[in-house]
């Protein structure tokens, strides 16, 4: 796997602090010393987005740099259920898996009928996921603490994110700089970060790695796996969106040069060891997030409490 630092070295670095600008040796001194740190540690994996679609997230794009700069690295970015308002009619755990149950088994028929490698792989998921096993799907889950409840249910999320993202909570990225490339245009860009390599009760990013992450709770259970198409991809879904506290900046193009442009917070005095900044993220002065979120196309916003992510509108 590419270092970040080799990565980022054959562009122009700026930042948008006091103005958008070339950093400046003491900046540079700074952000070089934190590349290095996080390449040297294992406690990490770097994650990339390709995004074109700035426009419908963030009222602007790359034609005004200052402006998306101060969006991203305030706002991060969500997944696409953000883009909608919340369904107010889901609340209890029996609904929110029968509508799970149900999506399933639209999305599998939709996709077994026109995708031959997908029918091959994934014959199991469509033989289960009908009517009759609805109330075996709810009952194994209710089984479970909530906890373990969640991961079941966040894996079959996935899966749905990876047939149809249009509706998802889940955020696509990949440890695979050339694969997040296919996903942008020149006037896009791409996120670059990180996520905490292992599981942590107390960390505030929550992910799952398609190719096979939280499997083990579904076989506990005795409910079918899915198999990735995409496996190639090496992708790895962010529940609820990418945090600006895990950005290290983003790649776009000046005056058709490639640039990137680094998170502000990178430059702030931080006292802490890197493996700390790696699990609990950069400390971001988010004051004026409401302020900022209003200005943005979202429709709602996540808190993180007690472990769980919760949802309230942008209101």
């Amino acid at each position: 796997m590419e270092k970040i630092t080799e990565v980022i070295s054959r562009m122009e670095i700026k930042v948008y602090e006091n103005g958008m600008h070339i950093l400046d040796e003491r900046e540079k001194d700074l952000f070089t010393s934190f590349l290095e740190k996080m390449d040297s540690s294992s406690q990490k994996k770097y994650i990339y987005r390709g995004n074109h679609n700035l426009i419908s997230q963030y009222k602007t794009d790359t034609n005004d740099l200052p402006l998306l700069s101060e969006k991203i690295f305030m706002v991060g970015e969500k997944g696409r259920g953000m883009w909608q308002e919340c369904d107010a009619n889901i609340e209890e755990k029996k609904d929110i898996i029968d509508a799970l149950f149900e999506n399933l088994e639209k999305k599998l028929r939709e996709q077994y009928d026109r995708d031959l490698s997908f029918r091959n792989k994934n014959s199991e998921m469509y033989s289960y996921f009908t009517d009759i096993n609805r109330d075996d799907f709810r009952s194994k889950i209710t089984k479970k603490g909530e906890k373990v409840q969640q991961k079941i249910l966040d894996y079959y999320y996935v899966f749905l994110h990876t047939l149809d993202s249009n509706h998802s909570e889940f955020l696509s990225t990949s440890e695979n700089l050339q694969v997040a490339n296919r996903f942008r245009n020149r006037n896009g860009i791409i996120l670059v970060g990180w996520v905490p390599a292992q599981e942590e009760k107390k960390r505030i990013i929550k992910y799952i790695d398609v190719n096979g992450y939280y499997a083990d709770f579904v076989k506990e259970v005795k409910l079918p796996q899915w198999h990735s198409v995409y496996q190639n991809e090496q992708e790895i879904c962010l529940k609820c969106g990418l945090l600006p506290h895990y950005m290290i900046g983003f790649i776009t193009y000046i005056e058709n040069r490639e640039c990137f442009v680094i998170n502000p917070a990178i430059l702030k005095k931080d006292k802490r060891g890197i493996d700390d900044i790696i699990l609990d993220g950069l400390v971001i002065d988010q004051s004026s997030f409401f302020e900022s979120l209003k200005t943005t196309q979202y429709k709602g916003y996540y808190m993180f409490a007690d472990g769980e992510y919760y949802r309230y509108p942008n209101d």
